[in-house]
């Protein structure tokens, strides 16, 4: 059936119209935007925009509607007279029958889809100017109605699929938003009929934004809930714009997100998925509390995978012990740091600070893989540093800890631990220098002299003293920038460094030598003294009243009679003072070394006395050290256990000097057993001084066996 059609280019229009009034995704705007008045004038407006071709729109909806008559009318007996009628009728009334406001709005509310029931409302205003479209007029059209609300219904449908149109007559509709603000059900909070200025900025923002939103696939819904909860409390265009903006940005990214998901597992994007629900229903309060709820679950979640990481760091770090894996402990230790800190990468200064405490802890403990631990740490921190004042503080922790390393381990593995360690020290001077870097480059001079004075300690003959020379040479270098004005504590323990390195000079050369040196070495003590108080610095000046006692056993060496014995017995008083400063439990390693030059005094003062008193007095040298075996283990200080057994020896030798018959002969044995204990340790070429000294005693000793049979 050919209808040439009176009505297509004003049912067009009236379509169209009503089309404009929907959002892209095809629902109306819940308690936002409706405008009934106007809208054909904005039709007529929007056909001469540019972009917007009305020939063409017009075309596509003719196609639309003859096509769904063509459908429809296949299965029904029409009339073409009353087609004709209902298309007169169409022609004349539809330019008035596009739907009020709150009609439309109605629609909202509806299980059914837009096109329909906005369909049904113009035909039912069609029905008030001809009564063939009523729906129960005796008269009408048996046809009028249908026919009515299939081309309408299909006119909107197309029109409603004309994205240019659409996006052009959607922002038409906002700029009445002053006239046509609805409340529909409490949707849109904040924004109260009669708000002008909020309405004006409202609909300023969401004109503005509206073409933007809606190519990234923003409805005119969401845009107006987000606008109206800025509006509510921002008066200025240009921030509220910004907001909008950023509100958009936020809105698709958690879109995106809630979509694909995360890479945090199954709990964290369903938890940001239950958020986002909220933020779908506008329901911005709702998000947030959500959010605060899902933040708080998870967190305690976090705690508890925190707690559990934290614990298998430190089995790992048991495992490791066990296994004797320095390295291994190294690693754990970092990433229990990590953990403790909350940070992704540790900083060089959070290397040092972990290697300081194993360093530290070494010290107090004298467990010799703890130590091991720190060196590892300190190459870390090497590695990790990038200025270089930092390069010259991790080179001297590393070469530090290889000194104090070295020292206890000994032999061939000990000299290979102060050669890089004072191969550290060096790198570290080629990085600073006395006029630049004044505190650094005095720093690392006393320190290389302490390792210097070491190796001098280890080694005999000429290249010993050579040794500690230079050591010497090193203090005195530090002292040119450690001044007792300016920095008195590190004045103080240069001087101190520089005495212990003077008596061992001393040592070595004997003699007129030695005494002026083992004066000038008291000269140095007594002035760290004045810094270095019981009441001020008690473990400083522990240490350094221990290394006066010292001073004191090796004048006694040079004094005879009443002399030798008061400083001796000097010796003594200082000694047992020094265990006060050196508290057993805190500094197990420091107390042991009170306790081994206690027994030295103790040692000397009895072989000088004699006697029943000389004999009380070797008893007690042998107590400490005994006490000082405690820590001075084979295993995890080898050197210093060394010597405490040959001066436990020496202590045997001489109570055995000192009795008769069977006792002699118990104490001689002792003696023996004590030296060869010793020998295994000091082997006559990395420790010859150690080495020659036990086996001349063990000769001695083995001499005075014999002569009892």
């Amino acid at each position: 059936m050919k209808l040439e059609w009176l009505c297509e280019e004003k049912l067009t229009a009236v379509s169209l119209g009503c089309a404009g009034l929907m959002l892209a995704d095809g629902g109306l705007i819940s308690g936002g935007v409706i405008a009934g008045a106007g809208l054909l004038g904005m039709w007529n407006k929007a056909r001469r925009a540019d972009g917007v071709n009305s020939e063409k729109l017009l075309a596509e909806v003719r196609k639309q509607v003859r096509a769904d008559f063509e459908r429809w009318a296949a299965g029904e007996s029409l009339s073409e007279a009353d087609l004709r009628a209902a298309d007169k009728a169409m022609a004349e009334h539809l330019h008035e029958c596009v739907p009020p406001v709150d009609d439309l709005a109605k629609t909202t509310f509806h299980s059914e889809d837009f096109p329909a029931f906005a369909a049904l409302l113009v035909v039912d205003r069609l029905a008030q100017h001809n009564p063939i479209f009523s729906i129960d007029h005796p008269a009408r059209s048996p046809v009028a109605r249908d026919f009515a609300l299939l081309v309408v219904k299909g006119a909107l449908t197309k029109a409603k699929e004309q994205a240019p149109f659409m996006q052009r007559l959607t922002q038409e509709v906002v700029l009445l938003l002053p006239q046509h603000l609805v409340r529909l059900e409490g949707k849109v909070d904040g924004i109260a009929q009669g708000q002008a200025e909020q309405m004006a900025l409202l609909n300023q923002i969401v004109a503005s934004l509206q073409p933007t939103a809606t190519a990234q696939g923003v409805n005119a819904e969401k845009l107006i809930a987000l606008a109206s909860q800025i509006v509510a409390k921002v008066d200025d265009v240009d921030e509220a714009e910004r907001a909008l903006a950023a509100a958009i940005e936020e809105l698709l990214k958690l879109r995106e997100e809630a979509r694909r998901g995360t890479n945090f597992g199954d709990e964290v994007d369903e938890a940001i998925r239950r958020i986002f629900a909220k933020v779908e229903a506008n329901d911005f309060a709702g998000a947030q509390k959500q959010g605060d709820e899902e933040y708080r679950r998870l967190s305690e979640q976090a705690e508890q995978l925190q707690a559990a990481r934290e614990s298998v760091v430190e089995t790992n770090l048991s495992v490791a012990r066990m296994a004797y894996d320095a390295d291994r402990m190294a690693h754990w230790a970092l990433e229990r740091r990590r953990l403790v800190e909350c940070v992704e990468q540790l900083t060089v200064e959070l290397v040092r600070e972990e290697q300081d405490a194993w360093d530290q802890g070494a010290q107090r403990s004298g467990v010799m893989l703890d130590m091991f631990v720190a060196i590892v740490l300190a190459r870390h921190s090497i590695a990790k540093a990038t200025s270089p004042v930092e390069q010259i503080m991790c080179q001297n922790d590393l070469a530090i800890s290889l000194t104090t390393q070295g020292e206890r381990v000994g032999g061939e593995v000990g000299l290979v631990m102060f050669g890089e360690a004072v191969a550290a020290f060096r790198t570290a001077l080629e990085d600073c220098s006395c006029a630049e870097l004044s505190l650094q480059w005095a720093m690392t001079q006393n320190n290389l002299g302490n390792t210097l004075g070491a190796m001098g300690r280890w080694d005999g003959g000429g290249a010993g003293i050579a040794l500690l020379s230079e050591a010497v040479a090193a203090y005195r270098l530090a002292l040119k920038v450690y001044s007792f004005t300016d920095f008195p504590a590190d004045w103080a323990m240069t001087l101190n460094n520089l005495g212990t390195a003077l008596v061992w000079q001393g040592a070595r050369l004997g003699g007129d030598e030695e005494l002026a040196l083992l004066c000038e070495a008291t000269e140095a003590y007594e002035g760290a003294l004045k810094v270095r108080t019981p009441s001020e610095m008690p473990v400083e000046w522990a240490g350094t009243m221990s290394n006066l006692g010292t001073v004191r056993l090796r004048l006694a060496r040079w004094a005879v009679g009443d002399t030798a014995i008061e400083l001796l017995s000097e010796a003594v008083r200082i000694f047992t003072l020094t265990q006060v400063g050196f508290p057993r439990i805190e500094m197990p390693v420091n107390w042991a070394k009170s306790c081994f030059n206690l027994g030295n005094s103790l040692l000397k003062l009895g072989e000088r006395i004699g006697g029943a008193a000389g004999v009380e007095r070797l008893n007690e040298a042998i107590a400490a050290y005994g006490a000082a075996l405690e820590v001075h283990t084979l295993q995890e200080m080898p050197v210093d256990w060394g010597e405490t057994m040959i001066n436990l020896g020496v202590a045997e030798e001489l109570i055995g000097d000192f009795t008769l018959g069977t006792d002699r002969q118990i104490h001689w044995r002792s003696a023996r057993e004590s030296y060869l204990s010793a020998l295994e340790v000091f082997d006559s070429q990395h420790m010859p001084n150690n080495h020659d000294k036990c086996t001349q005693a063990l000769t001695r000793v083995r001499a005075k066996l014999a002569s009892l049979t």
